[in-house]
């Protein structure tokens, strides 16, 4: 009888049963973004990023498993946590020094068979970049063949240690909820925005989202008076 892996991704009835769980999932960042050349560990959420591989795992549910009755979003295919977890690191940008930008792989987040992981574990933080790397070429990663096959063919870009100042994220991160739905949203503009911007043609349509949030923000600071 061959064993499986202590760490492999969950298919079938197991995934869909996982799906409307707290469980550790992993997103894969392509490389059009430009990421932090740094491991972020913590015990529910790993950020990972060398010259081969960028991806986090974080212990997450899906948005509407979450909360059936959360707000609209187009970014709503990353979860809550990796939006909390990632921007905690986007908003560790200095000024005027090089910009980060997340490029998430749309519609790929594959489940881990663990319940319970310490991802400040170096032999865990290992373990799961093998799995990661392995898994983009397993035949159920078919469906996002051409986006994950980039992903291990083409250059990463990076923003050095010197250019971004990551000892803000801890504190970033832990100040950051779930439930504050319109910094959420705020955050998958940004993120949004970022992305658009890698393609030419839609660089309007990147600052348009950027002006979106900003007029949400204000409408919800300054509520209007009811009659008018």
């Amino acid at each position: 009888m061959i064993r499986r892996p202590y760490f492999h991704y969950l298919q079938g009835k197991q995934l869909q049963a996982a799906q409307r769980e707290p469980r550790f999932r992993v997103r894969v960042f392509h490389p059009k973004g430009r990421y932090p050349r740094t491991r972020i560990a913590q015990p529910e959420a790993l950020f990972w990023a060398d010259n081969d591989i960028v991806f986090c795992v974080t212990l997450s549910m899906r948005w509407r498993s979450v909360e059936e009755d959360a707000p609209y979003s187009e970014m709503d295919w990353l979860n809550l946590e990796e939006l909390r977890f990632i921007g905690s690191i986007l908003l560790c940008e200095l000024w005027d020094e090089p910009t980060l930008l997340f490029y998430p792989v749309h519609n790929y987040s594959p489940v881990i068979n663990r319940r319970k992981l310490d991802l400040t574990k170096e032999s865990t933080a290992i373990s799961l970049r093998n799995l990661v790397t392995q898994g983009i070429h397993e035949p159920s990663a078919e469906l996002h063949n051409s986006m994950l096959h980039e992903c291990v063919t083409h250059r990463y870009s990076f923003v050095e240690g010197d250019y971004v100042d990551l000892s803000r994220q801890p504190i970033i991160w832990q100040n950051l909820s779930t439930s504050n739905h319109l910094l959420l949203r705020g955050l998958g503009a940004l993120l949004k925005s970022d992305m658009l911007s890698r393609y030419i043609e839609f660089s309007e349509e990147a600052t348009i989202s950027c002006f979106i949030l900003k007029n949400s923000v204000r409408a919800r600071q300054c509520p209007v008076e009811s009659g008018r």
